[in-house]
């Protein structure tokens, strides 16, 4: 069996997503007490959904053309609800490393590459 783990980028991606959906609930008139247990709440949400990938960690769309790596057998995304986790599978270790995860509509794509050519 496998283990999720989020790398630091992963980390404050959730940080960001909070961020927006603090916003989004703000923008349609969330008082803000409820707008921070609101966006707290699918921001966790979004953090557990990535458990999915422990019991089937090689499912989700393949990027050899982006990254791949013998240790890891290359880098992956998958769309969950609106999330869009990008991942790679440590399997000697049993672990499914999330390395990025956006939300909604943003150019995952554009966004994850600018980030493996060490940008942000």
């Amino acid at each position: 069996m496998f283990k999720v783990v989020f790398s630091e980028d992963a980390e404050l991606d959730f940080e960001l997503i909070f961020d927006f959906l603090f916003e989004s609930y703000l923008s349609f008139d969330e008082d803000i007490e409820t707008a921070i247990e609101q966006a707290e709440k699918k921001t966790q949400s979004i953090r557990k959904a990535a458990d999915k990938l422990v019991k089937h960690p090689f499912r989700g769309t393949l990027h050899d053309d982006m990254l791949h790596d013998k240790f890891t057998g290359g880098l992956r995304h998958i769309t969950i609800g609106r999330a869009i986790y990008w991942f790679d599978i440590l399997q000697d270790e049993g672990l499914v490393r999330i390395l990025a995860i956006f939300y909604g509509s943003q150019d995952h794509h554009t966004r994850m590459l600018t980030r493996l050519l060490g940008g942000k």
